[in-house]
């Protein structure tokens, strides 16, 4: 058996497990780029092209978003552009036109694509629910976020102070100096602060029924229903953000 130093890992299922977390899915995102441009460059009709991306490519990076660490500056936010180059394409669109449209489901007019920068948030809030509801580790997963708050706060969290932590709070309690410990939950309080402040989704983690509960849209998710929810959210605000573009309502009134 090899003994790792304190910066090596071992790849589990693709994603590298060590003393620190490492970089994960680099292979996939490559071979991501490749299937993204031989769909463009098909005889595919638009339609067809955006189907194969939701079908086929985009779900490849899922189980790397959720079980590990895919940088967003290097792999994601590259990826997410040329997305958006190939799918304004795909509807004739210019260059300059609002991305939103992209991102509408099918019923809407969109394409329902969901930019990997946001669904790596997304598969984090969804990774921390299977994980809070599991049978066996739902335990000890609680446990270890409240440990995780103690550390941020110095003292025993009660209950609503956990949900707080989740929630990205800043007052209080939690207005201190103390640097988190990077562990699982300090990513999930960043990605539930991302999701609220720059993608402007209704999320909010509660502490009801004796349990910790990530509410959607203001309704309760479990297991099986959060990453539905979520990407449901996720597709309703880009919705918003482009209902609220003051230059769409220009050419109805020139």
């Amino acid at each position: 058996m090899v003994t790792l130093d304190s910066n090596d890992h071992y790849e589990h299922l693709g994603v590298p497990t060590g003393y620190y977390q490492g970089s994960s899915a680099e292979k996939t995102i490559n071979k991501m780029h490749q299937c993204l441009d031989k769909i463009h460059n098909s005889l595919l009709a638009p339609w067809q092209k955006a189907d194969a991306v939701k079908t086929f490519i985009l779900p490849c990076i899922g189980f790397h978003l959720k079980n590990g660490y895919v940088e967003k500056k290097k792999h994601l936010i590259p990826f997410d552009k040329k997305l958006k180059k190939y799918g304004k394409m795909w509807l004739n669109l210019p260059s300059q036109a609002s991305p939103e449209v992209l991102y509408l489901p099918n019923e809407m007019g969109g394409l329902g694509f969901i930019q990997t920068k946001t669904l790596a948030d997304v598969m984090q809030l969804v990774h921390a629910v299977q994980l809070l509801e599991s049978t066996d580790l739902g335990p000890m997963t609680a446990q270890l976020l409240r440990t995780a708050v103690q550390k941020k706060i110095k003292r025993a969290p009660t209950d609503s102070e956990v949900a707080d932590y989740l929630n990205q709070k800043l007052d209080g309690a939690f207005e201190t100096y103390y640097a988190d410990t990077r562990n699982m939950w300090t990513r999930v309080r960043q990605a539930t602060g991302r999701l609220v402040k720059t993608d402007k989704l209704d999320v909010k983690w509660t502490w009801a029924n004796d349990k910790i509960q990530l509410l959607v849209l203001g309704c309760g998710v479990t297991k099986k229903t959060c990453e539905k929810m979520l990407k449901g959210a996720v597709h309703q605000a880009q919705l918003v953000h482009l209902t609220a573009k003051k230059t769409l309502l220009q050419p109805l009134h020139a």
